[in-house]
């Protein structure tokens, strides 16, 4: 399910942004997979742990970004304001998250 972006979460998982897949899949160290659904046909693709405990991932052919709460398997996602298409993501030493806007040659604070 295009499989993209990678990171280690706060509960020391593997968690993967599927690109057509429509969700986030977290990898457990004894490689069971569980799935978290996002909203339909938006791109999840990258996606890193950040400093409030949370998982950000962007959602480039919807123009948001989203955050998985591990613990409950909340999802939220939120537009991004310029309407740009949102790729690459990173959180900073600082506790901010930065998303890279592909189509305005921009980075975003998204917090």
């Amino acid at each position: 399910m295009d499989p993209i972006g990678l990171t280690v979460g706060p509960d020391q998982a593997l968690w993967v942004a599927e690109l057509s897949g429509d969700r986030i899949d977290r990898v457990a160290l004894d490689g069971t997979v569980g799935h978290h659904p996002v909203s339909r046909g938006v791109g999840a693709q990258g996606i890193v742990a950040a400093a409030d405990g949370k998982l950000w991932f962007t959602e480039s052919r919807a123009s948001r970004v989203g955050r998985l709460d591990p613990a409950s398997g909340q999802v939220q996602e939120d537009a991004v304001a310029t309407g740009a298409w949102p790729d690459q993501i990173a959180a900073g030493q600082d506790g901010s998250v930065w998303v890279s806007e592909y189509n305005s040659d921009r980075m975003g604070r998204v917090m």
